[in-house]
């Protein structure tokens, strides 16, 4: 009894990046906290058979980042690295030390919460969970709609939960943006994620399985804050899901599909063509070009990332410098300091490996899990450095648990034939 308690717990507060339970300790949020205490004391919750299930997956993880953390750092040791000084460091406090370096450390340690998440989704999620998991995502949505009407009333930023903090307590967790649209002023809604574009890669992948499993409820709700968020991640991850179902569907529903597409853009174009030139200016061009300080944050931390990778020698072309070094505007460019070429190739298996793997009898559920995870896969590698946020994992869970059972029907088979 205590387990499911806790389990519903989990789902409630997974969503929720920028509260901590110890000010002090940055990355003591609830849902951390929680994956730890099923870490340390899973025995005493649950069967056996379960809790051996789950700690074999914990460890296996953790022992592919022990791997690459050793192939990395002697890579390092032994070799020579161009200058880090121009990479976009987890910590500016050494910008000349590599081997070691004690962020490496540090974001293992966090990494091993989200290893833990995934783990707990494998083993421990039942089909009835999803409505749990969707009631953290109504509870995120909630706050942000009070932050955001509360701002529209008063014109003052009103968020007393938050309470993280970065850099030693010098830089808040939390970021507060507005934007002026038509001389109206609205706060971008980001609730208790830290951003506005954090708020809609933490949403994405629902928005997309509401769709999917036809909750119309959480598709309005996640399609309104998603619009609200009047974020760059959200519009990509809605053009992404909307291609790949383009990709989907048969001749005649995508001539349909387009056709009602050009109408509605030229409706919005007749009606509010100066609006849209002004967010497509300010979320689109000057970002990506460079004209604004998020902008030219992008592009700089990328294209140091890539130049450093290129003048690297083989070995850390590979393996990269070691995972929590590097923390550039995409994970990407991230993973590619960090980890190297295996390590993208690990992420690319790690994502994408379940589709391949299961077999008929589980298809027609992976089709409706696949979207949500592809639309993570194209956030993080395009603008979102975030890999632990646990929306991710969660996701992943969710996959790899169907996965599982498929292949356990299959071993089942296997022994009754």
């Amino acid at each position: 009894m205590l387990f499911k308690r806790l389990k519903g717990i989990f789902y409630l507060v997974f969503p929720i990046t920028s509260f901590v339970m110890f000010p002090f300790i940055p990355g003591t949020t609830p849902a951390f906290l929680l994956c730890f205490v099923f870490f340390f004391s899973m025995p005493l919750f649950v069967q056996p058979t379960q809790y051996i299930s789950f700690y074999k997956i914990v460890f296996a993880f953790l022992s592919i980042l022990l791997l690459f953390l050793v192939l990395s750092e002697i890579g390092v040791f032994f070799s020579d690295t161009p200058s880090i000084s121009a990479l976009t460091l987890v910590k500016d406090d050494n910008p000349e030390k590599l081997f070691l370096r004690g962020t490496v450390f540090t974001q293992h340690l966090y990494f091993l919460a989200a290893v833990i998440a995934f783990a707990f989704m494998v083993v421990f999620f039942e089909k009835e969970d999803m409505k749990l998991v969707f009631w953290g995502i109504r509870l995120l949505m909630t706050y942000g709609f009070i932050e955001w009407g509360a701002y529209l009333l008063t014109g003052q930023q009103i968020d007393f939960l938050t309470n993280r903090t970065f850099d030693d307590g010098n830089v808040e967790g939390s970021f507060f943006q507005i934007m002026n649209i038509a001389g109206l002023e609205l706060q971008r809604m980001k609730s208790l994620t830290g951003e506005p574009s954090m708020f809609a890669f933490t949403i994405l992948p629902f928005w997309v399985l509401a769709i999917e499993y036809k909750r119309k409820t959480d598709i309005i709700l996640t399609s309104m804050v998603l619009v609200l968020s009047i974020s760059t991640t959200a519009a990509f991850g809605m053009f992404v899901y909307a291609m790949y179902k383009m990709f989907r569907a048969g001749l005649k529903t995508k001539i349909t599909l387009l056709a009602i597409t050009a109408v509605i853009l030229v409706l919005l174009f007749a009606f509010f063509g100066d609006l849209i030139e002004l967010i497509w200016q300010q979320l689109v061009v000057e970002k990506f070009s460079g004209e604004s300080v998020s902008g030219q944050d992008r592009m700089g931390g990328f294209a140091a990332s890539v130049d450093f990778w290129s003048k690297a020698n083989l070995w850390i072309k590979m393996f990269g410098v070691g995972f929590g070094v590097v923390r550039s505007t995409d994970f990407f460019s991230t993973l590619l300091v960090n980890n190297g070429i295996i390590g993208i190739i690990f992420w690319l298996t790690l994502f994408f490996a379940p589709f391949v793997l299961v077999g008929a009898k589980r298809k027609t559920e992976m089709k409706k899990l696949f979207p949500a995870v592809l639309v993570i896969f194209a956030s993080l590698f395009s603008s979102v450095p975030e890999y632990m946020y646990l929306n991710i994992w969660v996701t992943l869970g969710m996959t790899y648990h169907l996965l599982a059972e498929d292949l356990w029907v299959q071993d089942k088979k296997l022994l009754i034939a």
